[in-house]
């Protein structure tokens, strides 16, 4: 049993090993695998975030629970517990306010009660000189200059693929000042947005908004 906690690759092989016939993803990246990647080979099994999931495999049981980690789309991070112990792996994560409320309960009380076996921690963080803006700040800050410039023309220059839940936020933010705000993306980007459950926010049409993003090729010409 393999677990896959982001799809930022150009290509399903550098995600997935070949030995892998069954991997466990949050939904987004269960879809994302099969429509741009193209998986092949492998039973890709998408689950709900913030929900416990029991599997049982060659006779061991265990049970597991992503949570959201906002460090791309569809990117979570990994409780898994059975008699082996309990172990947390983080992955790549964004810290926000919401991070421990949107754990399953199991998952909480273990928490609560400091019973993690292991844990296995992005090295980003682990550097303690390290100073990063939290996730909802990175929100506000980029939603304040959007809302300060909203008479004018505004571009938010990003990678092509990664960073939808980050312009969600972004939208929502705007959108508490600016009701009818919508962000202009690509067709790709808005096929996404639409998977997430936030096409309300977005729009293709290149009229119908002053805020756009672009892929930092946009920079260069």
């Amino acid at each position: 049993v393999h677990f896959l906690t982001d799809v930022m690759a150009n290509s399903w092989q550098e995600l997935i090993s070949p030995s892998a016939s069954i991997v466990y993803t949050s939904s987004f990246n269960s879809w994302y695998l099969k429509k741009f990647l193209k998986v092949k080979d492998t039973t890709i099994i998408g689950v709900d975030v913030g929900k416990s999931h029991p599997v049982c495999y060659n006779g061991n049981k265990f049970t597991f629970c992503f949570i959201v980690s906002k460090s791309s789309t569809g990117s979570v991070s990994l409780f898994v517990s059975g008699d082996f112990g309990v172990y947390f792996y983080t992955g790549n994560f964004c810290y926000y306010n919401g991070f421990t409320t949107l754990m399953c309960s199991q998952m909480k009380e273990i928490i609560s009660y400091k019973s993690l076996s292991r844990l296995y921690f992005d090295a980003t963080y682990y550097e303690q000189k390290s100073q990063f803006m939290d996730y909802d700040e990175l929100v506000g800050k980029v939603g304040r200059i959007v809302c300060q410039g909203f008479s004018r023309r505004t571009y938010i220059v990003i990678d092509i693929f990664g960073l939808e839940m980050l312009l969600i936020d972004i939208a929502l933010y705007v959108r508490k000042k600016f009701p009818e705000a919508l962000l202009h993306v690509g067709s790709a980007r808005f096929q996404m947005m639409c998977v997430l459950g936030h096409r309300n926010l977005f729009t293709c049409n290149f009229y119908d908004s002053r805020i756009y993003v672009r892929s930092p090729d946009f920079l260069r010409r």
